[in-house]
């Protein structure tokens, strides 16, 4: 899986999270919404899925109708975000990180510099906090030794003050370190208490760590606006999550208390210090609202709350098993059917059925001569293209299977459609006449009934010549379509293989 997939599919649970926690965030507990942002950020970063048997996921595929809309919405978005608007160059996602076409590498160095940018300035803003930090001193008063006999873990934790801080603020996750104001009033142990206990929970949860991994996340997919939401909601929910910690550990009786030590906090900071938690007021009233309602854990929340973590995580990391192509792998060496679409109902047929499609007085000597696999309708898994011509060579075209479910649809082009196919699943067409209309296609998308042509780029006229150019579906000059004409020829073939038992074996194996 490549980055754009990664980040639509990562963008697709970010919004699933973020509609749950409007809908839950103070009716359910709030360290579960760390583990679904962790799931959003494993689908950002990991590019793994497990696979889950295709009969399993046709079950359960009416129960995620919903998300799949999401997904092909965001597809579709993101299908026209990688159109160079100029020349309307229309491309892949693998294609825009491996360098596929002449338009890549810029695409390619737009996200280079804007995940260096990004980078060059959370590590400068921690660069410069650390040199700030490193000014601290150690605190030796008889309450905060008291506290870290009382709050021991295998790492470390050192308690420092440093001048001009405003906030207690914990960083460092080898070695912990709690920072807090160094006019601090220690006489107040309730709210000491209060604080060092955040930053404590901050510790202990490796709340440091989970801010490196968004903060990576965020500069790899900067380009995607959810990873955003992602990193201000990710950082909000830890507080959150602190805060009921808190709660939880002193009584319900001090949520009052600590709110109003919240409140008291003023959040003065001098820039950004990333990679720290704070004990700030950043989204106070969200904060303060979600203190006030915290209450005892139920069974019913936390068994939704369980399956909630659960659905979430499983539909992140489960896809369609290679089942599905051992189907077409059947269907191809004749062991099983396919519906063939004609327009009307679809009817069964099998491998040695499709000759006598393209020319049924003479099927006898119209075979299957070869055969490719690409994406055509790029929606991340591959048609098969079977090529089919009489001896000849005079009458033919192509047969398109196609899977939808746990079905394989056959779908006919003539001999004049989607001929010279390329890696990125476009080709050449023209008229019956093969003069008054030539140009540029792709398929647009299948269905249980046909499919839909996405004409490009293309010139329209008469056997006198073309008077009328289109490029990118969009009115152009005759230059300008002889252009697009020459960068299509430009393109990577499709690699055919012969129509061989062996090489539907081999195929089938990649």
């Amino acid at each position: 899986m490549d980055l754009l997939q990664r980040s639509l599919s990562g963008a697709v649970l970010i919004l699933i999270i973020a509609v749950i926690r409007v809908i839950a965030v103070n009716k359910l507990p709030k360290r579960p919404f760390l583990v679904l942002w962790d799931v959003a950020l494993a689908r950002l970063l990991l590019p793994v899925v497990i696979p889950i048997p295709a009969g399993i996921y046709s079950q359960t595929r009416a129960h995620i109708t919903a998300l799949d809309a999401v997904g092909n919405r965001l597809t579709n978005f993101a299908g026209e975000i990688l159109k160079n608007p100029p020349d309307n160059i229309e491309m892949s996602a693998q294609q825009v990180l491996q360098g596929g076409t002449s338009k890549v590498p810029v695409l390619l160095s737009v996200w280079a510099l804007g995940a260096a940018s990004l980078s060059i300035f959370f590590l400068a803003s921690w660069l410069r906090c650390r040199r700030e930090f490193q000014t601290s001193l150690p605190i030796q008063n008889d309450f905060v030794s008291g506290w870290l006999r009382t709050h021991p873990l295998r790492r470390t934790i050192e308690v420092r003050e440093l001048a001009g801080l405003s906030t207690p603020l914990t960083y460092g996750a080898v070695c912990p370190v709690i920072l807090v104001p160094k006019d601090m009033d220690w006489n107040n142990q309730r709210r000491a208490r209060y604080m060092l206990f955040h930053e404590y929970v901050h510790i202990r949860h490796f709340d440091t760590v989970g801010k490196v991994v968004v903060t990576i996340a965020l500069c790899v997919h900067w380009f995607n606006p959810l990873a955003w939401v992602m990193y201000i909601l990710f950082n909000r929910d830890i507080e959150l999550a602190c805060d009921e910690s808190v709660i939880r550990h002193f009584g319900g009786g001090d949520r009052k208390s600590y709110a109003m030590t919240l409140i008291s906090m003023e959040e003065q900071r001098s820039g950004l210090a990333p990679f720290s938690s704070y004990f700030g007021k950043s989204a106070a009233e969200e904060r303060i609202n979600a203190i006030m309602k915290t209450n005892k854990i139920s069974l019913p929340a936390l068994i939704l709350t369980t399956l909630l973590v659960a659905v979430v995580t499983t539909a992140a990391f489960t896809a369609r098993s290679k089942s599905e192509s051992v189907t077409l792998n059947k269907v191809l060496k004749g062991e099983t059917e396919f519906l063939f679409v004609s327009g009307g109902t679809p009817v069964a047929l099998t491998i040695e059925n499709v000759p006598a499609l393209f020319d049924p007085d003479h099927a006898y000597y119209t075979k299957i001569w070869n055969f490719t696999s690409l994406d055509l309708d790029r929606d991340g898994e591959n048609e098969v293209v079977l090529s089919v011509f009489g001896a000849a060579g005079d009458i033919g075209g192509q047969l398109i299977l196609h899977q939808i479910g746990d079905q394989i649809y056959g779908y006919k082009t003539d001999s004049r459609t989607l001929t010279d196919l390329k890696t990125d699943g476009t080709g050449s067409y023209s008229d019956p006449t093969g003069v008054a209309e030539v140009g540029i296609c792709a398929i647009n998308g299948f269905t249980t009934t046909g499919y839909t042509l996405k004409k490009i780029s293309y010139a329209t006229g008469t056997y006198r010549g073309s008077d009328n150019f289109v490029v990118n579906e969009r009115p152009a000059t005759e230059r300008e379509y002889l252009s697009a004409s020459e960068e299509q020829m430009s393109k990577t073939d499709v690699i055919w293989y012969e129509f061989s038992i062996e090489n539907i074996k081999e195929s089938a194996n990649k």
